[in-house]
């Protein structure tokens, strides 16, 4: 998780006039965000997403993932997406007997305050805390619904 905290910050938003003057010949179209290329890289390696998930939580198309990875960059309005997702992923989440939601909540409003990161996190730092799992451990939350049975959530765990 450390390279994607890494790679997250050291992404670098420029003008369409400052990328022109930084790199003559390519050419582009309204603010552009350097380090994509590395951020989805971190995320494969990291967190172990293949092409396909990444691309869906980015709303591109996996080609469109691989011009990023190929150039290093892409236009900020497509890759804000991909950027908000990845801040959540490095955001800390205290879990330490702080609770941000009300005891007296149902497990329905309760799940529907809790970003996915969040649950991820929750989930990851209880396993490694509680069970003795690896620091390397990582959650990844697939699937969350709501039935008349329940509520369930699908995790993978690497």
């Amino acid at each position: 998780m450390s390279k994607l905290i890494d790679t997250y910050n050291s992404l670098e938003v420029v003008s369409q006039g400052e990328f022109n003057r930084r790199f003559p010949g390519k050419n582009t179209i309204g603010d552009v965000v350097l380090g994509m290329g590395d951020l989805v890289e971190s995320l494969k390696e990291d967190c172990g997403l293949s092409l396909r998930k990444i691309a869906d939580i980015a709303g591109v198309s996996v080609a469109g993932l691989d011009r990023w990875r190929n150039n290093g960059y892409g236009s900020k309005k497509h890759c804000e997406k991909l950027m908000s997702y990845c801040e959540q992923r490095v955001q800390g989440i205290d879990t330490k007997n702080e609770t941000a939601i009300l005891p007296s909540a149902s497990v329905a409003d309760s799940l529907r305050l809790c970003s996915p990161a969040q649950l991820e996190k929750v989930i990851q730092e209880a396993l490694q805390a509680r069970l003795g799992f690896p620091d390397s451990l990582v959650c990844t939350l697939i699937k969350m619904e709501a039935g008349t049975d329940g509520h369930r959530l699908e995790i993978v765990v690497r």
